[in-house]
């Protein structure tokens, strides 16, 4: 069986610096960030994020939704929220199907 660190470990074939990254599956796309960030009001597509490597959160109105590799977010509409990258590694891997 695979671990998370083999994920994190492929995500890194396509994000080999921090960055957005595009995949050859169609509407997945890698975020990579080595250092935590600022809330930031982003619009979020229907998508499914999960976070190979340290923690990004979400807030919408007053609730926070926090992530990491051993849970996932899970966007069924568009919505616009404020995310930032809480916990970072050098090699903070982020990926999203949407």
């Amino acid at each position: 069986m695979r671990s998370i660190n083999d994920l994190a470990d492929l995500l890194l074939q396509f994000a080999r610096s921090d960055g957005i990254f595009k995949t050859p599956i169609p509407r997945m796309s890698i975020l990579r960030c080595s250092e935590p960030t600022a809330p930031e009001l982003v619009l979020y597509e229907p998508s499914i994020c999960v976070v190979a490597q340290g923690v990004k959160e979400v807030r919408l109105d007053h609730q926070t939704y926090r992530y990491d590799s051993a849970h996932y977010l899970l966007g069924s509409v568009q919505l616009p929220v404020f995310g930032a990258v809480t916990k970072a590694t050098k090699k903070i891997l982020i990926f999203a199907l949407n």
